[in-house]
């Protein structure tokens, strides 16, 4: 391979990689204690995790967003995924986790908000109350049966961003495009 070749690999490794570091993956968490049935089991201010994941390649702007994957461990009855699509988004000074348009849209939580936030980078914690307040968090089809949430208290709100894959193979390319240049130099060009 001749050089004026390993130069065009190395500049298009650059612009491969700088084009997949736009997407960042994030985590959203909601953690409280609740109180509802899944299944056939009944639960009693137990303690639960909501973690959410989105992209933010597929946001298509503050009011409505697919998310990636949504799991809600709750203590002492394990790990359930919610089966249908599910979004978050921001209404105002709220921010809601709803089922995607085929169920109806209902928000599963609303979560008020002294200021808006943008739901594309980390902040929180924000702590808020009885964030099921709408009552619509009702027999979500999950994978361990049909979950509903009839109360909730102490819950905390965050959103924390978690480095891409593609922002490791931009460093990466970086790092070949330089021992690339040092070596196309010390050769003799």
């Amino acid at each position: 391979m001749n050089k004026n070749s390993i130069l065009i690999l190395i500049l298009l490794a650059f612009l491969g990689g700088s084009q997949l570091a736009h997407a960042t993956i994030l985590n959203y968490s909601i953690k409280g204690t609740g109180s509802g049935l899944l299944a056939d089991t009944a639960f009693t201010n137990a303690a639960f995790t909501i973690k959410l994941q989105g992209d933010t390649s597929l946001f298509r702007g503050l009011d409505i967003n697919p998310l990636i994957s949504s799991q809600i461990t709750i203590a002492g009855l394990g790990m359930t995924t919610i089966i249908d699509e599910t979004r978050l988004g921001i209404n105002g000074n709220a921010i809601f986790f709803s089922l995607g348009a085929g169920n109806g849209n209902l928000d599963l939580f609303d979560f008020f908000l002294a200021a808006p936030v943008d739901l594309t980078h980390s902040f929180g914690p924000v702590v808020g109350r009885n964030v099921f307040g709408l009552y619509q968090f009702v027999n979500v089809d999950s994978s361990l049966g049909p979950l509903t949430f009839s109360s909730s208290s102490d819950v905390i709100f965050q959103a924390s961003a978690v480095p891409e894959p593609a922002a490791v193979w931009l460093l990466c390319a970086g790092f070949a495009g330089l021992l690339g240049f040092r070596r196309y130099f010390h050769t003799g060009a």
